[in-house]
């Protein structure tokens, strides 16, 4: 391990990047911990791309931008956040990873869906993880393709044959993210309404995983995912941002609410 690299400890049980943390060999000492490993860290964007295996080869979904650690998610440093997608590939780019996942598929002997989890640094796509089933940004294939995602996977694995390749140049860029809680919250009634008012389309909701009515969510926990298309990687952000301000506005209004019934039930304790 070389002093002068920058390193990641990561958890060998740990998901959806929770437990990631810098390591300096120069001062730290837990470098003989059994459920670690070590894994040197390369600056660049976050990057995923969706495969396919059957018996007679491997098919490129897309790749899409992954949200690690985004501030205005209320993420943590290292964890996943959302998927944004899916990303255009010049001929050179689509080709390596193909490559990438025919040969991770030939090694591990994969059928169905998977996912590689890559660091894009110098025009040269560094894998770093690789997930041998369903990927938290599949949705966004299946949106932008109309991709029959589970029917697809089980022919996979029972031997089917893979399907032509799909035009990858969507009309729309689709984007879902994570919301985390700030401070502990309440989810409140207006929630739900909130919901109803977006899912117009209960086949593609913009809200999703939903809690229910009177569900504290601790901080740092996940609360609802957010999902939108528009024509452009910066629209989807800003409106998934618009519609991370809608939420957290309800749980502030929420817990003000909350805070103002517990002062005046105070008051009124104190006065009798």
């Amino acid at each position: 391990m070389s002093l002068d690299s920058l390193w990641l400890r990561k958890p060998r049980a740990g998901s959806g990047g929770h437990g990631i943390a810098f390591f300096n060999p120069r001062t730290d000492r837990n470098d003989t911990l059994q459920n670690v490993y070590y894994q040197q860290y390369i600056t660049g964007p976050s990057l995923s791309g969706a495969f396919i295996a059957a018996h007679d080869g491997v098919k490129l979904l897309g790749v899409s931008r992954q949200l690690i650690g985004t501030p205005w998610l209320g993420a943590d440093a290292f964890a996943y956040a959302g998927s944004i997608g899916p990303m255009s590939l010049d001929a050179a780019s689509e080709d390596n990873w193909l490559r990438i996942g025919e040969v991770l598929s030939q090694a591990f002997d994969l059928r169905g869906f998977f996912g590689v989890d890559a660091i894009s640094s110098q025009n040269t796509i560094y894998p770093v993880e690789l997930n041998p089933r369903f990927t938290a940004s599949v949705e966004i294939f299946e949106r932008a393709f109309s991709l029959k995602t589970i029917r697809d996977h089980v022919l996979a694995c029972c031997g089917g044959h893979l399907e032509s390749q799909t035009n990858r140049r969507a009309e729309y860029c689709y984007g879902k993210a994570v919301l985390f809680a700030y401070k502990d919250s309440v989810i409140p009634a207006a929630m739900l309404d909130l919901a109803a008012e977006l899912n117009v389309d209960p086949s593609w909701p913009v809200v999703a995983d939903i809690p229910h009515e009177g569900t504290t969510i601790r901080s740092g926990r996940p609360i609802l995912t957010l999902i939108t298309a528009r024509r452009g990687e910066s629209a989807v952000i800003e409106h998934l941002q618009h519609l991370a301000r809608r939420v957290q506005g309800l749980l502030r209004a929420n817990r003000n609410g909350e805070a103002a019934a517990e002062r005046a039930y105070g008051d009124s304790l104190r006065s009798t």
